[in-house]
């Protein structure tokens, strides 16, 4: 898995904004697993874990069919969440191809309102033995912020959940993205933010994780 490298925060800018065009980090797979996998007989197949701490943004099916009308570009994806062992017994898929009367090849599927997060791990599907051909399979990922904490659980004061020397940068953001404090020094002093009263998101950087927490800010 590639690794967050500067410019962190301004990645994770745009990623909040779900452009599925501007992640901070995407996967590409130029050859499959092999063929026969649990879920179709003959068809080639990618097996990814997601990372800890990320959701999946969106998939790339960058695949070819010559002679096949567009309706016949196709290929599956099934996931089983709440484990990294893939098991074909709980695996569900975000789209049928069967249902879909539109080429899936050489766009970026978005994903991101099934909120699929570590642990999960996906199979994509490509019927290679019908004369598909692979050429490159890629994952969008970004950081997965967890939206659902409890107003109990805000924090204003980060060192409760992170040593203040280990940090490397900080950022807060608003809910829509929008970028209100940055510093790459590691500092973070919430008596000198100007930031009006609310809800902003804190995101945090060390040397290796990164950590996200829902921040609320009431002076």
């Amino acid at each position: 898995m590639k690794l967050f490298t500067y410019p962190f925060l301004l990645i994770y800018l745009n990623l909040i904004c779900y452009n599925s065009n501007a992640q901070a980090t995407i996967d590409c797979f130029t050859t499959p697993d092999g063929t026969n996998g649990p879920v179709a007989s003959g068809w080639s197949y990618k097996e990814y874990i997601v990372p800890n701490g990320y959701r999946i943004d969106s998939v790339y099916g960058g695949f070819s069919r010559p002679t096949y009308p567009a309706f016949e570009h196709d290929y599956m994806f099934w996931i089983t969440q709440g484990t990294t062992v893939y098991d074909v017994n709980i695996d569900t898929q975000p789209f049928d191809y069967i249902t879909i009367n539109t080429s899936l090849y050489n766009i970026w599927y978005n994903l991101t309102s099934f909120n699929y997060t570590y642990p999960s791990v996906v199979q994509v599907y490509l019927p290679t033995n019908q004369f598909a051909i692979w050429n490159n399979m890629c994952i969008a990922i970004s950081p997965s912020i967890p939206m659902s904490i409890e107003l109990s659980d805000y924090s204003i004061d980060y060192s409760s959940f992170i040593p203040t020397d280990q940090i490397l940068e900080a950022q807060i953001s608003d809910l829509n993205g929008r970028l209100m404090f940055q510093s790459k020094n590691g500092g973070l002093n919430f008596d000198e933010l100007k930031i009006k009263n609310g809800i902003y998101l804190l995101i945090i950087r060390t040397d290796n994780q990164f950590i996200t927490k829902k921040l609320l800010i009431n002076n």
